[in-house]
């Protein structure tokens, strides 16, 4: 491990630096906004309440509270530059976003690749050496995770203190201490405070718990092992209230923002029931992510390690088991909110090749595991550099921004939807719309002037995906396709990102 560590670090970099570019300085992920500008309201006003505890996300939040502070006295003559945002704070960051967005996402980066030690270390406790390398090879070359990893999220936050929990429940499992339940609970608390998804690891604390109460006693848990339970779980508390000082004071900002991260109604990710996002999280997203072979092979680990593990080994299938529940009764599915169970995953699926494959005889087992190990690392590899390939250009946004740009007179009234050309602040009449059909059919469009129409296939497959739900929305696009002037399109391709964007004229 000396020298392998060191280089999947390096690799993990590498491999998320490699498109974290995107569409920079012109263009930001919706997702990043809460935390980026969250964070910079505190850094120009001073303060350290967020007003916003959607995720609650802290645990980035106020990592870049910190770093803007940094930044802005570093590189914007500091009492200058916050005099200037005082006056016209939306100005003020406009003309150089796009650095905040870059520093929020090489922290979210750095988070990744201080995760790969943790889980590397988590999995030779668990697996072994030679399956903690190669699980931790496998989930550092999924798509979804450096996906997530490129943008300003708390999905890598969520990975570095929810796997350190993990592995805390798994030390203490094995070597029991007031000492590792104190830590495991602050990292839970950290875990929360980055997601409040992960409450789920405090189930799965309990069942530790009562592993432990079992193996010590053989019977119920003593008094004595009860208040050290309660002294932790009041740890926990003080943890995540010190994270997160100013969540009590707003509890109805809490419970509007929320409402705001999981509305009932998203087109797109909604319309299951919960036992529907259950089997859409089984056999959609988790294949669609990390391979149906990749699947099999952690199906075949957990069952394994259900069978015969240890209690720490069985940690990860009892994390994956209580995540999916708990994500399953939400209104809405989403294939990046997986993104924390894949390492679990990974370490699953080589856990499984190397045991099956160990049932045969020493020396037939070299090229089976070569080829094994091939099948389940060449494909995520491929797919991760033709993705880092097209974070790296301009995508269709862009394109269909240029064209703009050249092809339509300045003054022109353009209606453009969320995913389609960039339009802000360009010379034009410009609106930008969530979804278009939002405002009303092409007639109502013409009448009021728009002259062009802008659409993205991120919103119309949305709906003409679900015509029966969407019936209205399905009819806006499929008049636009049909009676509107198709001025130009751009479509992605494998070295070219974004979703096909359309250009029409109306008049």
């Amino acid at each position: 491990m000396r020298f392998v560590l060191p280089a999947m670090c390096a690799l993990a970099l590498a491999l998320n630096l490699w498109g974290i570019r995107r569409d920079l300085p012109y263009i930001h992920n919706y997702d990043e906004q809460p935390f980026v500008l969250t964070a910079y309201g505190m850094a120009v006003t001073g303060g350290w309440d967020p007003h916003w505890f959607g995720h609650p996300g802290t645990t980035i939040i106020y990592p870049l509270r910190l770093l803007f502070s940094c930044w802005i006295a570093y590189a914007h003559d500091g009492a200058d530059f916050l005099q200037a945002a005082a006056s016209s704070p939306q100005a003020a960051f406009e003309a150089t976003s796009y650095e905040y967005f870059y520093i929020g996402r090489i922290l979210s980066i750095a988070y990744l690749v201080a995760s790969v030690p943790v889980i590397c270390f988590m999995g030779r406790r668990m697996f072994g050496e030679r399956t903690a390398v190669w699980g931790s090879v496998l989930w550092i070359v999924m798509p979804l995770i450096v996906a997530q990893a490129q943008i300003t999220r708390s999905d890598t936050a969520v990975l570095f203190f929810g796997y350190l929990a993990i592995d805390l429940l798994g030390r203490y499992s094995r070597a029991p201490s007031q000492k590792l339940r104190l830590w495991a609970a602050a990292m839970l608390a950290g875990a929360i405070s980055s997601h409040y998804k992960m409450a789920c690891l405090v189930p799965l604390w309990l069942w530790t718990e009562w592993h432990v109460s079992r193996q010590q006693t053989r019977v119920a848990p003593s008094v004595r092992h009860l208040l050290q339970i309660a002294v932790a779980g009041c740890f926990c508390g003080l943890v995540f209230f010190v994270l997160n000082p100013y969540l009590p004071v707003h509890l109805d900002t809490l419970r509007t923002n929320l409402a705001s991260q999981t509305p009932l109604q998203h087109p797109g990710a909604d319309g299951l029931t919960p036992v529907g996002n259950l089997f859409w999280y089984l056999f959609k997203g988790i294949p669609d992510a990390f391979g149906w072979i990749a699947a099999v092979f952690a199906a075949a680990g957990a069952i394994l390690v259900l069978r015969s593990g240890t209690f720490g080994q069985k940690l990860l299938p009892g994390f994956i088991l209580l995540y999916v529940l708990g994500i399953m009764w939400s209104p809405l599915h989403w294939d990046r909110w997986i993104t924390v169970i894949l390492p679990a995953l990974s370490l699953l699926a080589i856990h499984a090749l190397f045991n099956i494959l160990g049932r045969l005889a020493e020396h037939q087992r070299r090229w089976p595991q070569v080829a094994g190990l091939a099948i389940l690392l060449l494909p995520p590899f491929h797919q991760l550099v033709f993705q880092n390939i097209r974070n790296a250009s301009f995508n269709t946004r862009m394109q269909a921004f240029e064209w703009v740009r050249e092809h339509i007179p300045k003054g022109s009234k353009i209606a453009y939807e969320w995913y389609s050309a960039p339009l802000k602040n360009q010379l034009y009449q410009a609106v930008e719309i969530h979804a278009l059909p939002a405002k009303g059919n092409l007639e109502t469009y013409h009448a009021s002037g728009y002259q062009y129409l802008i659409v993205s296939s991120n919103m119309y497959h949305r709906f003409l995906d679900d015509p029966k739900r969407y019936g209205p929305e399905t009819r806006f696009y499929q008049d636009l396709f049909s009676h509107g002037k198709l001025q130009a399109a751009f479509v992605p391709s494998s070295t070219v990102g974004g979703p096909e964007i359309r250009v029409y004229r109306i008049d």
